[in-house]
């Protein structure tokens, strides 16, 4: 369904507190730093010092036994090989062109609006439900694909949940999975105006225009493809560890995950896509780099992000094989994010870069699953 701005502004909603949680936080911040116990404020001052972390508080595994686990079809995940990127140039071409700009610029438009996307808000667990909603719209819209997409809610204890929808596949191979997260943060204090139209809505509408695209063309896939939208990423990658962690107690097979946070701005005259090179698999990074120049024609570059700086540490450190694409090289990034001011008015957001992602996402699941 085409979305328009009369039906998509609604009037902005006072955030207010599903359950306000004071007491302490079991957080990591380092690979081999022991948990430590701080509240809530006391993790976002250190987050708004750079300083990135796992909140743990409520993880059933010890995730340092899971390192030498095998994924990826009986493989350790550094093992995993990749194609060399170009087979679908001509599909994925085709696809591209059908990538909706305006359809993207309307949905971001409403995501951003809400008062907050902080996963503990109301607007924050409103939002996520919107979010669905949308998806939902674009999996049963079209005839022939009603009975084969799936989409599912992950239900978490603080009310903003998780997203997955799947696209079929053979069960019996490896997933493909493309993330990124749904809520939002502003600051220290998490309950104020926080638009996030860059971090995460950019990567957000990413995923939700390829999914569309795939699913209105009935793309037939051999590997089953998921795309993920991550409740609480900004509380410590809360969301992405519950999923990572149920599929490793499941023992899913994953070929490849890779993360979409942040995909909307470039510095004026320097567009490229940042590739982080530092706790993900080489040999993953390596097929997204590559697919980077075969497919947008733009420069990838390698950067770092640190520990715990997206969703994809929830992949890689439960022993599967994942990447990020990031807008930028780090330091490059949006000066707006975890602010008030990131919204799509920002000085150097780009449709356009958002959508050349989307069309990374369509060619990442083409080349890893058809």
């Amino acid at each position: 369904m085409k979305l328009t701005l009369l039906t998509l502004l609604p009037l902005l909603v006072a955030a207010s507190p599903v359950a306000r949680d004071d007491g302490k936080r079991l957080a990591v911040f380092g690979e081999n730093e022991e948990p430590v116990l701080l509240t809530e404020a006391e993790l976002y001052a250190e987050k708004g010092k750079g300083r990135n972390y796992f909140d743990v508080t409520n993880n059933k595994e010890d995730r340092k036994a899971w390192r030498g686990w095998k994924a990826a079809g009986g493989k350790k995940a550094h093992e995993q090989q990749y194609p060399s990127p170009g087979k679908y140039k001509g599909q994925v071409d085709q696809l591209a062109a059908k990538l909706d700009e305006g359809r993207a610029r309307d949905f971001l438009t409403q995501f951003s609006a809400y008062e907050t996307r902080y996963y503990k808000s109301q607007t924050g667990s409103e939002s996520q439900k919107w979010l669905l909603d949308q998806v939902n719209k674009i999996s049963e819209g079209v005839p022939h694909n009603r009975k084969e997409v799936s989409v599912r809610s992950v239900s978490h204890p603080w009310g903003q949940d998780s997203i997955i929808a799947t696209l079929p596949g053979n069960k019996n191979k490896p997933r493909v999975i493309l993330g990124a997260h749904l809520d939002s943060v502003a600051g220290r204090d998490p309950y104020s105006r926080s638009p996030g139209a860059d971090d995460d809505g950019s990567g957000t509408t990413t995923l939700l225009e390829a999914f569309r695209v795939l699913v209105e063309n009935g793309i037939k896939f051999k590997n089953q493809v998921e795309f993920h939208w991550y409740a609480g990423e900004e509380a410590g990658l809360l969301g992405s560890q519950v999923v990572a962690e149920e599929y490793k107690r499941q023992g899913v097979d994953v070929k490849a995950y890779l993360n979409c946070d942040m995909t909307g701005y470039f510095p004026p005259g320097d567009e490229h896509v940042g590739i982080v090179r530092d706790n993900v698999n080489k040999n993953l990074a390596d097929f997204v780099a590559a697919s980077v120049t075969t497919y947008l024609g733009i420069p990838a570059r390698d950067t770092n992000c640190g520990y715990a700086c997206s969703d994809h540490a929830s992949w890689n450190t439960s022993g599967y094989p994942a990447a990020f694409s990031f807008e930028t090289e780090f330091g490059k990034h949006s000066p707006a994010i975890h602010t008030s001011a990131d919204t799509i008015d920002q000085p150097g957001f780009s449709f356009k870069h958002l959508l050349n992602f989307s069309k990374l996402a369509i060619a990442f699941a083409l080349e890893l699953a058809a």
